[in-house]
């Protein structure tokens, strides 16, 4: 315990603190580890961690559920989302109805149901219609998936070996995906989503060649899925668009990215919607 306090009359330097299990010196010892330590013996389970247990009446793995945005994404705007989602601090039409700031609770999609973060992302006709066609593309780029329950959708599947990195990497896009649509409006579609990809790929690639993370263990295999998952979209960055975005990351890392995602000549039958500007985040 950090109240374990040892001293000694040779001198201040040979005082120590007994934490986790060790005798550190007290000029060592910082306000931080203390401060683990004390937090370390208090156990408090998260209100949302209940309700998800409650709902869901499963016994969910929570630390692993908790580990896996930062084993499968080094982009920290997406560990933040899924870390929103897990704790329900998501703002959804119910919640900011409930605080005043909307005058209705419907869902953006459906405009039937109440807008709960489960029908915004997995319920809503809109959103399951979303998740058939990505799990039917999934399949054509060889990732096997037969289904995907909504334990898997919301919270990843801890379980499961094969493509672990790529799926459950793509299962945090595909949320922010829908969460992004809903913000500007219209309905989440696989037709846009491989430009979201096409961002997060580069911005992946860029983070781990500027900080040498190729080192660190699981990331060449990583970097493996990143490849192969950007090689099935259809969409890359021009030249001038992958400058713009590593400008805006390096002075405005709150802004959202606003790219222009133009068509490659790998695919030439791509429709002329696919040369649009999309505004992502």
């Amino acid at each position: 315990m950090c109240n374990n306090y040892q001293n000694n009359s040779s001198g201040s330097n040979s005082a120590q603190l007994y934490l986790n299990g060790h005798n550190i010196r007290l000029d060592k010892v910082s306000s931080k580890k203390i401060y683990k330590e004390v937090r370390s013996k208090v156990e408090i389970i998260p209100t949302a961690q209940l309700k998800y247990s409650e709902k869901y009446n499963y016994q969910l793995d929570w630390k692993e559920i908790y580990c896996i945005p930062f084993r499968v994404t080094v982009v920290s705007r997406s560990r933040e989302f899924q870390f929103k989602v897990l704790h329900r601090y998501l703002a959804t039409n119910k919640f900011l109805h409930k605080i005043g700031l909307l005058p209705s609770f419907l869902c953006t999609f459906c405009k039937r149901e109440n807008e709960s973060i489960e029908h915004l992302l997995i319920e809503c006709d809109h959103s399951n219609k979303f998740w058939q066609d990505l799990i039917d593309w999934f399949n054509r780029i060889h990732i096997k998936v037969e289904a995907l329950s909504d334990i898997d959708k919301i919270f990843g599947v801890w379980k499961r070996q094969a493509d672990f990195h790529l799926l459950n990497h793509s299962l945090i896009l595909a949320k922010q995906h829908i969460y992004s649509c809903r913000n500007k409006g219209y309905s989440p579609s696989l037709k846009t989503y491989p430009a979201k990809v096409s961002v997060i790929y580069q911005i992946e690639t860029t983070i781990a060649d500027s900080n040498d993370t190729t080192q660190q263990p699981n990331y060449s295999e990583q970097r493996q899925h990143l490849d192969a998952f950007y090689q099935t979209s259809p969409l890359v960055f021009p030249r001038h668009a992958y400058k713009e975005m590593i400008n805006r990351i390096s002075n405005r890392p709150d802004h959202f990215l606003s790219l222009t995602v133009e068509r490659s000549n790998r695919n030439p039958n791509a429709t002329q919607e696919s040369q649009n500007q999309f505004l992502l985040h």
